[in-house]
């Protein structure tokens, strides 16, 4: 199954084209008002005519007297005509649906755009090269294309499909989609509930923005308000005012357990005032859907979970649409009522795995329209009445850390695992301590990595540096270090607490300056985009800091969230996936430690100091290396301090 939409540029003569745009995902489709599609030309190239589209703007044509081209702009943004806006004449095969593009799973006949375009340039020369930076605007961003690359010609049909017709030249891109680059804030949120337990678990606060903390968030109206909404600008979105500020809330209810089945209610309803969500549709996912015998007022199909093979998991993710005619339009919000639809899915038991313990029979994740809904955490699932303690302690077990850490939260804390990335970094806080470097540390043999180790008061330090590269003498900075060093380094140690300390880049629009320090209060990925879903969340790899509200209030050091990558300098991309981290501060090696700690819940906390200012005017490797020196002090200051605060404490006092 391919994930993404491609658009295909095919040569049928020296001067004439046909682009085809192809939707291969299976459940994110291009809603009104349609989709865009823009290139740059590589030469002098005009459009002269074209069918079954337009070029939204003709540009500068004034050199041409005679013939008139369609449009003269060296970047021309071409959209699909409307059905009643095209002559007979003007049509071609899979044109004129006013730029909608189903999913591939629900109507296939429907995922794909066409249209013909006659080209050449003001040199009359009627060689075409091929455009460049070619953009799908679907219809806001959201789409990165890669190039045109020239690929085996395709063939076209003739004479009612009997004469096969091989074209002159095929050039093809693959576009992918990101949410975290077509949304800044989700779009919806999810709710629970069971026959068994009478507590609704509601959607998490904020989960699409705040009313008072987050202006950017969407208007909305109060029930009883009478602010006209013709006072709100067209382009702006109206929601009903909620404590999660979703526009789309969907709410699973397990309805119903019987002997050999169960039954869930599923309803999606609409706060938004202003929007109704046509052939909208919903991707759940849940280890039970290969037992799905019946699903009453939507269709519905199973998709295979991308990535994880054959077997058990292999139909754990369903695809739910309306019925044409029927429920196919999530109609607005009013003053009244919301919009919704809802259907009852009957499922069949699979007795060695059904359980209605530990919140087994909700959802893993749930999507709408292709993006993400925001799942409340575990430990707010319905539980049974009479669930067992080891029960409830099972369902909160994936809460990292506060819960992996419940045995030994009261023991002193006596082992401690420093992980620093740069020499620099780490030797102020080798010499401060005086801890010596271990001529034969229990790492595999051949490793540069370097372990400092020592007593402070009741706590043994051990300091590792993931030391130099053995081809170019550099420090082994990165993820694929970090992750390495802190696998063997909690093998061998078993620690009891982890503090990752070293530099970062700050953002002056969240507050940063240079010099600061910060304790992070949740690390996350922002150069690991991997749009599919389940597989975006792994390569985000949001996980919480431990907690340490003591030390905080003790020490006075600034809170922010902290993003990763494997580059120093920031793409585009890279700022929009970091944007919707909500970071503060930026670094090479966190969420990298922060993966590896989780396996084996070992509680950890991340100490960075800002050496440059990542949204500032200065280059940042030059500001960088110039701040290095004075920051690091700072950051050996910092360090000293939270080590002399965990000095004869427990964990639970942190």
């Amino acid at each position: 199954m391919s994930q993404c939409a491609t658009a295909k540029l095919q040569r049928v003569s020296v001067e004439n084209a046909r682009v085809t745009i192809r939707n291969y995902y299976q459940y994110r489709h291009v809603d009104k008002p349609g989709w865009n599609l823009g290139w740059t030309w590589a030469n002098n190239e005009v459009i002269w005519s074209m069918r079954g589209a337009f070029a939204t703007d003709m540009g500068n044509c004034s050199s041409y007297k005679s013939q008139i081209p369609h449009s003269c702009r060296k970047d021309p943004v071409i959209a699909d005509l409307m059905l009643d806006q095209a002559s007979p004449e003007n049509m071609t095969e899979g044109c004129c649906r006013g730029g909608v593009l189903y999913p591939w799973a629900i109507n296939p006949a429907n995922s794909f755009s066409s249209f013909e375009v006659q080209v050449g340039n003001q040199e009359g020369n009627a060689f075409v090269r091929a455009p460049k930076n070619l953009a799908l605007l679907a219809p806001g961003p959201g789409y990165s294309c890669g190039p045109l690359l020239e690929v085996e010609p395709t063939v076209s049909s003739d004479i009612g499909g009997r004469r096969q017709v091989p074209v002159f030249r095929t050039w093809k891109s693959t576009c992918t989609y990101s949410s975290f680059l077509a949304n800044k804030i989700p779009m919806c949120c999810v709710s629970l509930s069971t026959f068994y337990n009478p507590a609704i678990t509601a959607c998490p606060n904020c989960s699409c923005g705040c009313r008072d903390a987050d202006k950017s968030t969407d208007s909305c109206i109060s029930e009883g308000n009478q602010v006209s909404r013709s006072s709100i600008a067209d382009n702006v979105d109206i929601v009903k005012c909620t404590y999660h500020m979703c526009p789309i809330r969907v709410h699973w209810h397990i309805k119903n357990n019987y002997m050999d089945h169960w039954r869930v209610k599923l309803t999606v309803s609409n706060y938004n005032y202003r929007r109704n969500y046509t052939d909208w549709n919903v991707l759940v996912q849940h280890p039970n859907f290969k037992q799905l015998e019946k699903t009453f007022s939507f269709n519905s199909t199973l998709l295979p979970a991308v990535g994880l093979g054959e077997g058990t998991l292999a139909d754990e993710v369903a695809l739910f649409w309306g019925l044409k005619f029927y429920n196919d339009e999530l109609l607005n919000a009013d003053e009244d009522q919301l919009g919704s639809v809802s259907t009852e899915i009957l499922l069949k038991k699979d007795l060695e795995s059904f359980t209605l313990r530990n919140g087994w029979a909700l959802p893993r994740r749930i999507y709408f329209n292709g993006e993400y809904c925001q799942m409340p955490p575990p430990d707010n699932f319905p539980i049974l009445p009479n669930g067992s303690a080891a029960g409830a302690k099972q369902v909160t077990q994936a809460v990292w850390p506060e819960t992996a850490v419940a045995q030994v939260e009261k023991r002193p804390i006596s082992t401690i695992l420093i992980i620093i990335a740069m020499q620099t970094e780490a030797l102020p806080v080798v010499n401060k301590f005086q801890l010596t470097e271990d001529p034969h540390p229990a790492f595999p043999p051949g490793v540069p990595w370097v372990r400092y180790y020592g007593n402070y008061k009741d706590l043994q330090i051990n300091l590792i540096w993931p030391g130099k590269d053995s081809y170019l003498g550099v420090d082994s900075v990165g993820t694929v270090s970090a992750s390495l060093v802190t696998y063997a380094s909690v093998q061998a140690l078993k620690p009891d607490l982890i503090i990752n300390a070293g530099t970062a880049g700050g953002f002056k629009a969240k507050g940063a300056g240079i010099g600061d320090v910060y304790l992070a209060s949740a690390v996350a990925f922002h150069d690991r985009r991997i749009p599919i879903p389940v597989f975006d969340l792994y390569g985000v790899g949001l996980r919480h800091a431990f907690s340490t509200s003591n030390l905080l209030k003790e020490l006075n050091l600034k809170v922010g969230k902290l993003s990763t990558g494997d580059s120093l300098d920031m793409t585009p991309q890279d700022e929009a996936s970091i944007t919707a981290n909500d970071a503060t501060i930026k670094d090479m090696e966190g969420a990298a430690v922060a993966y590896v700690a989780d396996l084996f819940k070992v509680p950890t906390i991340f100490v960075k100091a800002v050496t440059d200012i990542v949204d500032g005017e200065k280059p940042t490797a030059e500001e960088f290396l110039q701040n290095l020196a004075a920051v690091t002090a700072a950051l050996e200051q910092s360090v000293t301090q939270v080590i002399e605060y965990i000095s004869g404490k427990s964990l639970s006092e942190l």
